[in-house]
């Protein structure tokens, strides 16, 4: 939802709906940042799309890292530059640490998720 909003607001710069909607951004890039393993790292177990896997799924850390620089370039919008960064920090790290989980060293299919999207 929010990486969706990110691409919404690019095209129309829609200030109002996204002071808006922004509380709801934030309840969600909080949750995604405070949802994670501490010991590996990256967000929680949960099941695959098809919910018949329980894991650490690269689709989902991709997802989360998504959603959290989207979260974080909607928040330099508005000013909210502490909020960015910790999202943008967080993100930053699941994809170093992502990196190092599922390296092509180790036989894995990661190779990286830098230039996804960044702010201009």
């Amino acid at each position: 939802m929010i990486y969706a909003f990110w691409h919404y607001f690019q095209r129309t710069r829609d200030y109002d709906l996204l002071r808006e909607v922004y509380d709801v951004i934030t309840k969600a890039a909080n949750f995604m940042t405070n949802f994670r393993d501490e010991k590996l790292k990256l967000p929680f177990e949960s099941y695959d799309l098809w919910e018949e896997r329980l894991g650490v799924h690269t689709y989902t850390v991709a997802s989360v890292y998504a959603g959290l620089l989207a979260a974080s370039n909607l928040a330099k919008m508005l000013g909210e530059y502490e909020s960015a960064s910790k999202w943008e920090e967080t993100a930053w790290r699941f994809e170093r640490q992502l990196g190092t989980t599922y390296s092509i060293r180790r036989g894995a299919c990661f190779i990286g998720l830098s230039g996804l999207m960044m702010a201009r």
